[in-house]
């Protein structure tokens, strides 16, 4: 049954993980530096008090920029902070305060940073792809309430669909931690819910790509980073999927 309340407070604890998911983004992969530093500005190099750490508040009350040296906050920060609120609030609308919906916030965490460290360096890391892995494995494995062999059959297809393109562009076209995230995917979403979010991944990075050619910022043959886009089919499908299903089996 959802509560107003506990949605608010989810929302804000998103806020406060969301900010911490930027630490990791901007840290990664030297684990030590994200134990061991504190946050500073990473321009004048300045340590940040707690109250230019609050979430989403402080660019705000900042006006976007640094306290100390007035350069431009990156929009990131509070771009991060808030979609992890929202989803956090979305999974709790759609699944309650439950076991799935804490193991897909926990795996939202993930999908957030590798999807942003892709943007910037267009590589998904094994410290991130693996452990994500691993626990869905055991989550899935251990819950009684799944299907475990259409979540697997999800994996073996989002795999085996996405290492075919790696090997018929011999890389070109897609990366080989694509292939990974794929089959994370697929892990959670399932069968026959992996082909939609791939064919969605795809509509996607197309029409964004012709966007960027049209606006002459790409030529057909630039690279772009293709995990973002396999995370949006994943969310798409994760949250809508079904009625997208039931939608075009009707038409």
């Amino acid at each position: 049954m959802f509560n107003i309340y506990y949605f608010l407070i989810i929302f804000i604890a998103g806020l406060i993980i969301g900010s911490f998911l930027n630490v990791l983004i901007c840290r990664l992969p030297d684990i030590k530096s994200i134990i061991f530093k504190r946050s500073h500005c990473p321009d004048c190099k300045v340590k940040l008090a707690w109250y230019d750490l609050v979430p989403l508040f402080s660019f705000l009350m900042l006006a976007q920029k640094c306290r100390y040296c007035g350069v431009k906050i990156s929009i990131q920060y509070p771009l991060v902070e808030l979609s992890t609120a929202l989803i956090f609030g979305l999974l709790y609308y759609l699944f309650g305060l439950t076991g799935l919906s804490l193991f897909l916030m926990l795996i939202s965490c993930f999908m957030i940073v590798i999807l942003v460290y892709d943007i910037y360096h267009q590589i998904i890391l094994d410290e991130l792809i693996y452990p994500a892995l691993v626990i869905s494995v055991i989550y899935l494995f251990f819950n009684t309430s799944i299907d475990f062999s259409h979540k697997l059959l999800g994996a073996g297809v989002g795999l085996a669909i996405i290492a075919i393109i790696y090997l018929f562009t011999k890389g070109k076209g897609i990366g080989f931690a694509d292939i990974k995230l794929a089959a994370l995917m697929g892990l959670i979403v399932g069968w026959p819910g992996i082909l939609t979010a791939l064919f969605l991944a795809f509509v996607v990075g197309a029409i964004y790509g012709l966007i960027l050619i049209g606006q002459k910022k790409k030529q057909w043959k630039s690279a772009i980073a293709f995990g973002p886009f396999l995370i949006i089919g994943f969310y798409i499908t994760l949250f809508w999927g079904e009625k997208i299903l039931s939608w075009y089996l009707g038409v």
